[in-house]
């Protein structure tokens, strides 16, 4: 049987994307100081008040390392802004239009 395509918001590499992210063993783990700097680090080179590091599964972004907020998990990866750019964005992402697309404000 053939699988179905992908919706466009995934990107073609989708099974390999998420086998390597579950080989990771970092989903729902306990907060890091490590991914942690990281995120304060972001926050302070862009001067934005909210950054994080999610993971992106299959069905939700988790939040590894969060400032700002106090979301643990987004149950909402297909209509997320991150569903759109998964499939081009070619490294880290940082949206200064976000702020202006009606449907993420």
């Amino acid at each position: 049987m053939i699988a179905p395509p992908l919706p466009a918001n995934f990107p073609a590499n989708e099974a390999e994307r998420l086998a390597d992210l579950h080989a990771l063993e970092l989903l729902d783990t306990p907060a890091e100081e490590r991914f942690d700097r990281i995120v304060r680090l972001a926050m302070a080179i862009f001067d934005v008040p909210i950054a994080y590091l999610a993971l992106i599964d299959a069905d939700r972004q988790w939040f590894k390392a969060k400032c700002g907020h106090t979301i643990l998990q987004a149950d909402d990866r297909p209509d997320a802004i991150v569903g759109r750019v998964m499939a081009h964005a070619a490294g880290p992402l940082a949206d200064d239009f976000a702020l202006l697309e009606v449907s993420f404000a």
